[in-house]
């Protein structure tokens, strides 16, 4: 069973003119039959799975992004633009971003296969014998959401524990265009992604070195192969007003131990090697792509 409750997340700010009635949002900019503003609320998914006898094996819960796109007029409460509230083309194009953006998290919680957990909870508490059970458990947590002009930058941190020696931490993100609600891999920005690949480098060596370290011992002895890889979506990519932050999970670069390896390099360092599309989501130019 599902269970779902809402609560106030996080606005969306834009780089255009205030739009007024909710809490500081702005417009986002369009064409001139606006205005209207995204609106972010936090989605908590939650369920969980029993044995035979009543005990919990399992339990999940996802905290999950909803956009909203908002109608803000003078005099008017906002509404929420769905296919039914639509007045215009440029409304019924927001509204089918914000399906399409929350259909993504849709696959997503059904690729996090929670089914697999249950079974295998299932399986582990029989061959205990049964009695007293410690459930599992798999959640999405940790969500941060920033949104400008054409992008939005989803983060977030999923937590998988099922009987193994370390609970799994996984970074994740997610970047999204809002001219159509798709997701983008941060690769696809750049002309050339070598000389971001080069900037990990080396700060991952000069952390190494601040520890009195070879970079080949804090991280797996290839980590720069790891590095060079880091635009092809394998890797959390995520962006905020000012970085662009590529994040590593634990086991992923370093061992357990050396947990989760962070990155972050200043956005305007990354103009010189984005291209076209690159420029119109991160520098709001506009692109002759449409």
């Amino acid at each position: 069973m599902i269970r779902e409750r809402f609560v106030p997340f996080l606005l969306c700010v834009s780089l255009t003119a205030c739009a007024g009635d909710m809490g500081g949002t702005r417009a986002l900019s369009g064409p001139e039959d606006g205005p209207w503003s995204w609106y972010v609320e936090e989605t908590v998914w939650s369920g969980e799975a029993v044995d035979s006898d009543g005990t919990v094996l399992a339990t999940w819960s996802y905290e999950v992004p909803e956009m909203l796109p908002l109608r803000e007029e003078d005099g008017a409460p906002p509404v929420v633009l769905t296919a039914e509230t639509a007045r215009t083309p440029a409304e019924e194009r927001m509204a089918a971003v914000a399906e399409t953006f929350r259909q993504q998290f849709r696959v997503w919680a059904e690729e996090a296969d929670f089914d697999a957990l249950a079974d295998l909870a299932r399986e582990d508490r029989a061959r205990a014998g049964g009695g007293p059970w410690t459930p599992y458990h798999q959640s999405l947590e940790d969500l941060s959401v920033y949104c400008s002009g054409r992008m939005a930058s989803v983060s977030g941190t999923f937590y998988y524990s099922g009987g193994g020696a370390h609970p799994k931490t996984l970074l994740l993100g997610w970047d999204v265009d809002l001219s159509d609600g798709r997701s983008f891999t941060a690769g696809q920005l750049f002309e050339d992604t070598g000389p971001v690949a080069e900037e990990l480098i080396r700060q991952a060596e000069e952390r190494a070195a601040g520890e009195g370290r070879d970079p080949g011992e804090l991280f797996w002895p290839d980590y720069a192969q790891i590095l060079s890889e880091w635009g092809d979506g394998a890797v959390a990519v995520t962006f905020d007003a000012s970085d662009m932050t590529v994040s590593y999970s634990p086991y992923h670069l370093a061992p357990y131990a050396a947990g989760p390896q962070i990155f972050s390099i200043p956005r305007d360092r990354l103009s010189p090697y984005l291209d076209e599309y690159g420029r119109a989501l991160l520098e709001d130019v506009p692109s002759t792509d449409g």
